[in-house]
């Protein structure tokens, strides 16, 4: 489960988005509400249910935002935590930096802070290999599965021509039996 989470978190910081590309300005301060967030900026582009944390069980949310940068530098993106509905921290174009805050609430562990993006896409590339690995092996087992019908199609055809053959020709009769000689009785 917590594999799962780290994954999304992975894909949550890695993966672009392309929503909501208006630039932003930080209208944001510590302890404002989820909907006062939503009239500020939108619709976010990714939200993720992280977990809760341990003390009061709280819930931990992290969105994601991403607007258009200045120049030619990639896009800008602004990663937001709540704390049971409300702004605990953000940050720009820094995804360590919620990783570490998400360890220090306790939502995640400190083992977790360190699986970074490196690690994440080294992972990813390793599936991505293994899939491809599957997806030769099927083929080569639907390859060999064709030749098998198909030869087994060929052989039953031949079977099937050769007893057709069969009764095609007249079937001799059987040659007379051997007559025995009578013994006579004395």
């Amino acid at each position: 489960m917590k594999i799962a989470l780290i994954l999304t978190l992975g894909m949550l910081l890695v993966l672009p988005g392309c929503a909501g590309r208006q630039q932003r300005k930080p209208n944001l301060s510590v302890g404002i509400s989820q909907q006062q967030v939503l009239s500020l900026w939108g619709q976010p582009r990714e939200r993720v249910m992280v977990g809760k944390t341990p003390r009061n069980n709280y819930p931990v949310e992290v969105w994601a935002y991403y607007g258009k940068s200045k120049g030619k530098k990639p896009e800008e993106e602004y990663l937001l935590i709540f704390v049971d509905g409300e702004l605990y921290k953000w940050a720009k174009d820094d995804p360590k930096f919620v990783m570490t805050e998400l360890a220090q609430l306790g939502v995640i562990s400190r083992e977790a802070q360190q699986f970074g993006t490196a690690e994440y896409q080294r992972r990813l590339r390793e599936a991505a290999e293994k899939a491809e690995q599957t997806r030769r092996a099927m083929d080569i087992i639907r390859t060999f599965q064709n030749y098998e019908n198909t030869r087994l199609s060929i052989e039953s055809y031949n079977q099937m021509r050769i007893l057709q053959q069969q009764q095609l020709r007249p079937i001799p009769p059987p040659p007379p039996a051997p007559e025995r000689p009578v013994k006579q009785r004395q």
